[in-house]
């Protein structure tokens, strides 16, 4: 019998084009960009909100980074729901079985702020989310206050609004911010890239999971698949050759380790002096503890 070729619609011609190497387990939904900062000066356009009522141009957001052998990052329910975390549990469970500090502070839920913005060093990636951490913000609001009239800028005006500079350095491991500084003159935004914030709201792109799928991630099973939507239109620039730089979809690992220090209230234990290890290694510690205590109380 002769072959007869059977065609294939052109949306499976579009998911194979549009495909990735790896689906990152994150706390936005997979067809969105997270801003990743760069080593020495970066430089940033901050969009207003669009959805209901918004009190500022973030949302306040609480992460657990460093979730099972994947490193994943998940919204925590407690912190955003009040309802019953997984991790929580287990950070609870593991406080009782005497855990380190350390250990304990690695997966601690962490404050982020998510926004939209616009990388200015890379417009090409078109509009990006950032969960920048809450002292980042704080520290960048603080340059925006006028001191003569107490007044503040209005940095995510679409029209009236300003660049933002700051700097980064690593220093031992871990993100550190400096140099906060606004452009001389205000800036305006691209009709494209409003209109895509306008359909993708910052709280319509948060990747909410259940109790049951956050303990299977942590757990070591596979995560759920990414659910299948379609890919948002993405607005683009062109820019100048000198500005063309990769953009990158994910937060390094030291940026979303960030903070792990021991929660304030708590006694700090003494520990044994040892060399220093990645966060994965410390989250994978904790996982491996709590199954193996499990194990042997069954």
């Amino acid at each position: 019998m002769a072959f007869k070729y059977k065609s294939r619609s052109q949306d499976i011609w579009d998911k194979t084009a549009n495909m990735r190497s790896h689906h990152r387990v994150g706390y936005v939904k997979g067809q969105f960009r997270l801003y990743q900062t760069k080593k020495g000066e970066n430089c940033i356009r901050i969009l207003p909100p669009t959805w209901d009522d918004p009190e500022d141009f973030y949302k306040d957001i609480w992460v657990h980074f460093g979730v099972g052998p994947d490193n994943a990052s998940v919204l925590c329910l407690r912190k955003m729901k009040d309802e019953r975390c997984a991790v929580c549990e287990e950070i609870h469970i593991a406080e009782k079985q005497g855990a380190s500090e350390e250990e304990i502070g690695q997966l601690q839920p962490k404050r982020r702020t998510l926004f939209w913005m616009i990388d200015r060093k890379d417009e090409r990636a078109g509009v990006v989310g950032w969960g920048a951490p809450w002292t980042w913000t704080r520290d960048m609001v603080k340059v925006c206050k006028d001191r003569t009239t107490g007044e503040y800028f209005e940095i995510d005006h679409p029209e009236k609004g300003f660049d933002i500079y700051f700097d980064r350095e690593d220093k031992s491991g871990f993100p550190d911010y400096s140099g906060f500084q606004l452009a001389k003159k205000p800036t305006s935004v691209a009709s494209e890239f409003l209109q895509f914030i306008e359909e993708n709201p910052i709280p319509d792109v948060l990747e909410w999971r259940t109790y049951e799928q956050v303990d299977k991630i942590f757990r070591g099973g596979a995560a759920p698949p990414p659910k299948e939507e379609t890919q948002p239109e993405r607005p683009k620039r062109e820019v100048a050759e000198d500005d063309r730089r990769p953009a990158k979809d994910t937060p390094t690992e030291a940026e979303e380790a960030e903070g792990t220090a021991a929660p304030m209230g708590r006694p700090q234990r003494e520990a044994p002096r040892e060399e220093p290890v990645s966060g994965a290694s410390r989250a994978s510690s904790l996982r491996e503890r709590f199954l193996k205590n499990r194990e042997a109380a069954t």
